[in-house]
């Protein structure tokens, strides 16, 4: 490996983090109501809080943009002919982006949909066998009436992401097909008990209008 691509590689990595960190909840809420998205709702900058601000079209309107990130970077990253190892350093860059960007104080959404567009870049059916998967875990819990909603949400995407991942390696897939979707699975997770931590999901708060 040679200097340049040493720093071709460094360079797409790097520009993935970044990338994640266009937390577009976040800057169009601003744009909206002049307010942080994560001092409404329940405090998370994704789409689902944002929806609950400002109205489902805009729901829908994150969700892509935010899955949009996750789908260039891996087209980026095929299209330059990089390897499968720095492709999903790249998806686990871009959707670190989103979960801690640099710009907001490392407090950012889940990464979901960042992590499900990355995924549909790479095979439609895993993601596929994602959603399915987290409607099977999350209903279930929700129905129960013992656990919220949004926390069942994040708890039922990591089951997803692993059980997916963990199908994939006893199908004998390459390595990209379920490395990736393991590293990304910590990284939910660890995003997930740092809210936790932070006494997340948070009280229901001002739901300002646009």
């Amino acid at each position: 490996m040679n200097t340049s691509h040493i720093a071709l590689v460094t360079g797409y990595v790097v520009l993935s983090y970044f990338i994640g960190c266009i937390s577009t909840s976040y800057y169009v809420t601003k744009t909206r109501t002049g307010k942080d998205i994560r001092d409404l709702g329940s405090g998370n900058a994704g789409a689902q809080n944002v929806g609950k601000v400002l109205g489902r079209p805009w729901f829908v309107a994150i969700l892509l943009l935010d899955m949009l990130k996750g789908y260039v970077v891996v087209l980026g990253g095929v299209h330059m002919g990089l390897g499968d190892g720095v492709v999903t350093l790249a998806i686990v860059a871009v959707v670190s982006g989103h979960i801690w960007p640099a710009q907001m104080g490392f407090r950012g959404g889940m990464g979901i949909a960042t992590s499900l567009g990355a995924v549909l870049a790479f095979h439609w059916l895993v993601m596929a066998g994602i959603v399915g998967i987290f409607a099977v875990t999350y209903f279930p819990q929700v129905c129960s009436g013992r656990i919220v909603a949004r926390k069942a949400a994040a708890r039922s995407a990591v089951a997803a992401i692993n059980l997916t991942a963990l199908s994939m390696v006893l199908m004998k897939q390459p390595l990209m097909s379920w490395l990736s979707l393991i590293i990304l699975g910590f990284v939910h997770y660890a995003a997930y008990r740092s809210r936790l931590a932070r006494g997340w999901p948070h009280p229901a708060r001002d739901k300002a209008a646009a």
